[in-house]
């Protein structure tokens, strides 16, 4: 790992250890800091996904997709949404994202689930909707599965500024 990389560890270290920010700037400083250090020690080649010409059908379904992620999504949906093959997009999902198209869309809800979970008020029986579950027990499952946690232990245990206004400076 490079100097620069161990500076910036130390630079996202000190930012989360410190305290006296507010928690909503600490956590900010901190993911900033995260990123730059991802930026630093990830190589374009090792990210495992492209943006490229052949992988570009995908990154199309997936902006469409992202629109509402409440309604089923099947293989023949994102046939008719990228106006292709499946097999012409399971092969563009694959080299956007080296996933399988339908890994894909559940890690597009999970991640959509976790937003929702951490920072809002939300209840799980709107979250399990707007994520497309039909039933909250299979959203929960999936979610633990995922991130190791119930949503509602998640939702327990996150961010300490969910509730707390905004600084005005």
């Amino acid at each position: 790992m490079s100097e620069r990389a161990f500076a910036l560890f130390r630079e996202l270290l000190a930012v989360w250890r410190n305290q006296d920010l507010p928690p909503m700037v600490r956590h900010l400083r901190a993911f900033m800091g995260m990123m730059e250090l991802l930026l630093e020690v990830l190589h374009p080649e090792t990210l495992g996904r492209r943006s490229d010409l052949p992988a570009q059908p995908w990154w199309d379904i997936e902006a469409k997709l992202r629109e509402d992620l409440s309604q089923p999504i099947d293989l023949k949906t994102l046939e008719e949404l990228g106006r292709r093959s499946q097999r012409s997009i399971m092969r563009a999902c694959e080299l956007a994202t080296g996933r399988s198209p339908m890994k894909r869309v559940k890690e597009l809800r999970m991640s959509y689930a976790r937003g929702l979970v951490l920072y809002s008020e939300i209840s799980m029986t709107e979250i399990a909707l707007r994520v497309g579950y039909g039933r909250v027990q299979d959203f929960s499952r999936d979610y633990r599965h995922c991130f190791g946690v119930s949503p509602r232990e998640d939702r327990k245990s996150g961010p300490d500024y969910r509730v707390q206004q905004l600084p005005t400076d």
